[in-house]
């Protein structure tokens, strides 16, 4: 346990001193200020642009703060994910490219606690950022809209927080199987829109993790909602995740055992 927790730290040092918490967190709070903001202006200026032309702009003209939310689910669903993604899909990779693995082996330390600590040190970074950019959602909202969503928008965001764990679970596990950087973010990226596109087929979707972001939207959206539904898709998602970073453990040990 010792030396795991000396490797947690090691982890998040390396964050910390390569900057990507910073990017991270700018990243994310940018997608929080563009969806309250666009939301609130966007169908004005839309309707000014479109005023003399004789179209009849199909957004509300007076905007809701359903309308923010709808906004910042599909910011996060799109270029947030994306970003976990890119970050964090070629970690395992560099630390056999760089050699930093036989130095921490010649240190008694696992390979599975390589893994989890990869895992919960960019878990920790994307749940900060995570939480930085709701707090300056929640924030324009209220200054915006002169609103709170309540518990519809603490459901909704939650739900947003398990793509985020599926995603980061999912680039652990390209990054134990891919030996090449690029390969690492080509897969990784392939897999994304491969997910996001069967989320919307109907009878699949629910088995789908990237389905949690339509609940979220659902739950803005809608009067009444399937709580079952909810349940087994909260379910499917971290039972995938779990299998994810188990899976990543698995392969990451066959290879280095096959490559000795």
């Amino acid at each position: 346990m010792g030396n795991f927790i000396e490797l947690l730290k090691k982890d998040l040092l390396e964050i910390k001193r390569s900057k990507k918490w910073i990017i991270s967190i700018v990243a994310f709070v940018l997608l929080a200020i563009i969806s309250a903001v666009s939301a609130k202006i966007l169908p004005e200026l839309m309707n000014m642009a479109l005023k003399d032309t004789g179209f009849e702009f199909l957004l509300p003209s007076v905007p809701s703060i359903a309308d923010s939310y709808l906004q910042f689910i599909a910011n996060i669903g799109e270029m947030g994910l994306i970003l976990i993604i890119v970050m964090s899909v070629t970690y395992l990779i560099k630390e056999k490219l760089m050699g930093t693995y036989y130095t921490l082996k010649n240190n008694n330390v696992d390979d599975s606690q390589i893994v989890l600590s990869h895992f919960i040190s960019k878990l920790i970074m994307f749940t900060i950022s995570y939480l930085a950019s709701i707090i300056v959602f929640v924030s324009l909202n209220l200054i915006l809209f002169n609103e709170y969503a309540g518990i519809r928008g603490v459901v909704s965001l939650f739900y947003i927080y398990l793509t985020i764990i599926f995603s980061l679970s999912l680039s652990l596990f390209v990054s134990s199987i891919c030996r090449k950087k690029s390969s690492g973010y080509a897969l990784g990226i392939v897999l994304y829109f491969i997910l996001t596109i069967l989320s919307g087929i109907p009878y699949i979707d629910k088995y789908n993790p990237l389905y949690c972001l339509n609940l979220a939207n659902d739950i803005m959206m809608k009067s009444d909602y399937v709580i079952s539904e909810y349940i087994y898709t909260l379910s499917i998602t971290l039972i995938m995740s779990i299998v994810l970073v188990v899976s990543s453990i698995v392969f990451f040990k066959n290879k280095i055992n096959n490559k000795k």
